[in-house]
């Protein structure tokens, strides 16, 4: 009787392995998905299609709201709205990337954005604010030049550069000023 009860117990233990392998490989699966979606975004913002980016973009972020493609899915949508003057979608996004991102330049670039959403809505102590935390964030000594600056390729393939010298910051898009902080 005790070798039957063994068998039992033994036939249990591969039901409950064949079940953790399948939950695992469901896991492996859907990160494989979300490194094809993450990997075609990106192809498309290459080619100059920011729209079929978007898309891609829009999906990645569905899918992974927690993963660790939720800071690019969220500045590639963040831009996207932004350049199609869709600043009511843009906004939030952007808020939540300035606060969440980890990434120096998605942070600084985040900040621009709102900044310049305020610009947009004249909202000078939201400027004001904002112009501070962009100083605050990070902090320069010139000591064998007269500027720092920053380069950035967005997820939207966006070419972005921050000038920080002693009495100003530039922000560049494309090579345009995109904004202008001086102190």
């Amino acid at each position: 009787m005790p070798r039957l009860s063994f068998f039992i117990f033994v036939k249990k233990i591969k039901y409950i392995i064949v079940v953790i392998i399948f939950l695992n490989s469901a896991g492996l699966i859907e990160a494989a998905g979300n490194n094809q979606i993450a990997a075609k975004a990106r192809l498309e913002a290459k080619a100059g299609n920011r729209d079929f980016a978007f898309l891609q973009y829009q999906a990645l972020l569905r899918q992974t709201a927690q993963g660790k493609y939720k800071n690019e899915a969220m500045f590639g949508l963040g831009e996207y709205y932004f350049s199609m003057a869709d600043y009511r979608d843009a906004r939030p996004l952007l808020d939540t990337c300035s606060k969440e991102c980890s990434g120096f330049e998605q942070k600084l670039f985040s900040f621009v954005y709102l900044l310049k959403i305020a610009q947009l809505r004249k909202d000078v102590s939201l400027q004001k604010e904002l112009e501070q935390k962009i100083m605050m964030l990070k902090k320069h000594a010139f000591i064998f030049s007269d500027s720092k600056k920053y380069k950035y390729r967005s997820p939207l393939n966006f070419s972005y550069l921050a000038v920080y010298s002693i009495d100003k910051i530039e922000f560049f898009m494309e090579g345009r000023l995109l904004a202008k902080i001086t102190y």
